[in-house]
C-alpha cells in the first residue's frame, strides 16, 4: 500500500461515478448508550469535487440525515426526529482538501461549524481508499439525544476504483 497525493483521490472519484460495483463510501456514527455502542450507517453519499490548482481540491459532500441507519428502528426514529430531518434534511461537508487534511465547515441541524480533519489516503492496487475520523458535540449542533450522549464519533470511508482515463466529476455513491 502507498499514499497517495490529493489529486489522485480526484482521478479516482471520477470512476466513482460511473457505478462501479466495488466502488463504495460509508459514513458511520458512533454513540454510546451507558454500556452499549450503536453504530448507524449511510452509504448514501453526494459529492462534489472541484481542482483548484495543483495541490488543492474543492470538495462539497452532503449525507441524508435519513439515511442512516442503525438496525433499530426506535433509535433511528429518535436520531431523525433529534436532527429534525424533515427541516434539516442533510448533513453538509465542504472546504478545501489539501496534503492530507481537510479544512472547512461542517453543517448539520442548520448550524454551520468549522471543521479540520486530517484524511488518509491510500492507494492498494487498482483501489484507491480515503479515510478521516472526527468527533462531534451534538450540543454545538442544538441536537438533544439524551439515549446516545452528547459526543459522536464519525467515519468517514471510500473506496473507489483507479481508472486511467477518469474526469473529475460529482456524483452520487450509494452502497444501499
Amino acid at each position: 500500500m502507498t499514499r497517495v497525493p490529493t489529486i489522485a483521490l480526484l482521478l479516482a472519484l471520477g470512476s466513482a461515478a460511473l457505478g462501479k460495483e466495488s466502488d463504495h463510501a460509508l459514513v458511520t456514527l458512533r454513540m454510546s448508550t451507558g454500556a452499549e455502542l450503536i453504530s448507524a450507517r449511510s452509504g448514501s453519499l453526494r459529492w462534489t469535487a472541484k481542482r483548484l490548482d495543483a495541490d488543492r481540491v474543492q470538495v462539497q459532500l452532503q449525507v441524508p440525515v435519513e439515511s442512516f441507519d442503525s438496525g433499530r428502528g426506535n433509535f433511528d426514529s429518535l436520531l431523525r426526529a433529534a436532527f429534525e430531518s424533515d427541516r434539516y434534511p442533510l448533513v453538509d461537508v465542504e472546504g478545501i482538501l489539501q496534503a492530507g487534511r481537510f479544512e472547512g465547515t461542517i453543517t448539520a441541524h442548520g448550524i454551520t461549524r468549522p471543521l479540520e480533519v486530517p484524511v488518509e489516503i491510500v492507494r492498494a492496487g487498482d483501489q484507491l481508499r480515503a479515510v478521516a475520523f472526527l468527533s462531534l458535540d451534538l450540543e454545538q449542533f442544538a441536537v438533544s439525544l439524551p439515549a446516545a450522549g452528547r459526543h459522536v464519533a464519525v467515519e468517514f470511508s471510500a473506496r473507489l476504483s483507479v481508472v486511467p482515463h477518469a474526469v473529475l466529476a460529482g456524483g452520487a455513491v450509494s452502497s444501499d
